[in-house]
């Protein structure tokens, strides 16, 4: 028995890993603008999601279990988007279970079809976990309006075979709900099978696969951020 071991009575699990780093009740930030390939309004509220995240590991440090808790923060979207996680590098059958909980409904998950790696669909319409009012179309985006209660979910996932982290990249990305092939990435992390690539050079992107150059603009801005803390996302219309 290990006096450091988090998990002293069982075989499999050994620590836990936390992000952000050693902060259990802090967050990090994703943002997505929705307009891609187009540049947009740029004020990168389209979907703002708040995550923590703790990875159970065992003692060869190879992930066995992984939890996210976050919330929607934010939503300055007209279109209906979806949000997903590709665990870039992890196949399908790598998954033992999935579930996630959407403001205390749970679903179970699955691994989506046709795809080269693992995909699971977290939130599937942020317009409807996070809609607007009669008033005010958006979620907390519009300053004329009242700030509403942050959407939450929870997720959990435990692998069949442990994954060694370094082989498991988390590549979240938004589609449309009535476009599937309509993916938006982080700047430079690659689309999932079901992406329809010959989006990649049209409007303002400056995507070159070639190069490994995925969901930027032909000056280098983004689509998508991740930041490492909390963060007070624009108004509505008001370009970052």
């Amino acid at each position: 028995m290990d006096a450091f071991d988090a998990y002293p009575q069982d075989p499999e699990r050994a620590f836990d890993r936390l992000t952000p780093a050693g902060k259990e009740h802090a967050f990090y930030t994703l943002v997505f603008e929705d307009n891609w390939p187009r540049q947009g309004d740029y004020d990168m509220n389209d979907l703002v999601v708040q995550f923590r995240q703790k990875e159970v590991l065992n003692a060869q440090g190879q992930v066995k279990e992984l939890y996210i808790e976050g919330q929607i923060v934010a939503r300055g979207a007209e279109l209906h988007n979806a949000f997903a996680m590709e665990f870039t590098g992890v196949k399908a059958e790598a998954l033992g279970d999935a579930a996630i909980a959407l403001q205390g409904q749970s679903a179970t998950l699955s691994a989506e079809k046709n795809q080269q790696y693992l995909v699971l669909n977290l939130l599937p319409d942020a317009s409807k976990m996070a809609p607007g009012t009669p008033d005010c179309r958006f979620f907390n985006t519009q300053s004329h309006c009242p700030i509403q209660k942050a959407a939450d979910f929870q997720f959990k996932l435990a692998f069949k075979n442990p994954q060694l982290p370094e082989n498991m990249r988390l590549n979240p990305f938004i589609y449309r709900k009535d476009q599937r092939g309509h993916e938006v990435h982080l700047p430079n992390y690659p689309p999932t099978s079901l992406a329809d690539v010959s989006l990649f050079g049209q409007g303002d992107d400056g995507s070159n696969p070639a190069q490994g150059r995925y969901c930027v603009t032909k000056n280098n801005l983004p689509w998508g951020l991740y930041i490492p803390d909390s963060w007070d996302h624009p108004e509505e219309g008001k370009q970052i």
